[in-house]
């Protein structure tokens, strides 16, 4: 129904679903903006149904991403050609650390948090899988993920 949203400067604005323009990874929102609430319309159905569905969904996803552990997702956007996950697994990837972040050894585009991981040490990893994966399949990735409090070229200026 609408997306409540504040920008970076603490403006909060509304958007009513008219107005909301989406498509694959992007959006109309402004790029200093952060969503506070969303409002929707469901549709219903019986609890049996619902059930079948979450437990379908969150089978898949036990199944294929470390819940287990802290993380912010998918680090990396797709490329064209293949997933960030496989051009990670297959550049020989999956396990490594940094200090206490690490390349998920379930799914390699999930960086995980064993408790007390720097954001430089997320960072370090990101740069590793970028060369890393740049060098092998020549594919640059992109990242999934927004960083706050870091210019994208910092990514750069960390030492591996």
């Amino acid at each position: 129904i609408s997306v409540e949203m504040m920008s970076m400067n603490g403006k909060i604005k509304i958007y009513d679903k008219n107005k909301l323009k989406f498509s694959y990874r992007n959006s109309n929102f402004k790029s200093d903006e952060f969503i506070l609430e969303a409002k929707f319309v469901l549709e219903s159905d019986s609890i049996e149904n619902i059930k079948a569905r979450t437990k379908e969904n969150s089978s898949s996803r036990k199944e294929n991403q470390p819940l287990r552990y802290r993380s912010a997702g998918s680090v990396f956007k797709n490329s064209s050609q293949y997933p960030a996950g496989y051009l990670i697994d297959n550049a020989g990837l999956k396990g490594l650390k940094s200090g206490d972040a690490q390349i998920s050894t379930k799914h390699a585009n999930f960086i995980i948090n064993h408790g007390k991981a720097k954001a430089t040490d997320i960072l370090k990893l990101i740069k590793i899988i970028k060369q890393k994966v740049f060098d092998k399949y020549k594919i640059l990735l992109e990242l999934e993920i927004k960083t706050l409090g870091f210019k994208p070229n910092d990514i750069e200026k960390i030492n591996v």
